[in-house]
């Protein structure tokens, strides 16, 4: 598997992203999340390519900050 270099956080554009609460179970969008850490780009052999890393927001329901995988959130195009 080939990994890239992380994105430059300049590049990054806030989009409104979908969250769950951990602790209530109530869903929410967003754009107001941050990088936690870095988010790089994995590139597998056949070509796709996936986004890793995590992404941490308030929680508009408990007031919590939690922290999400890229790999839990929705994709804001197709809510899938």
């Amino acid at each position: 598997m080939h990994q890239q270099e992380p994105l430059p956080r300049s590049l990054v554009r806030p989009v409104e992203l979908y969250f769950v609460c951990p602790l209530k179970g109530k869903s929410y969008w967003t754009r107001d999340w941050e990088i936690a850490g870095e988010l790089k780009v994995e590139e597998n052999p056949p070509g796709t390519r996936r986004l890793k890393g995590k992404v941490s927001v308030t929680c508009p329901h408990c007031e919590s900050r939690h922290v999400y995988a890229t790999e839990e959130l929705v994709c804001p195009l197709t809510q899938t």
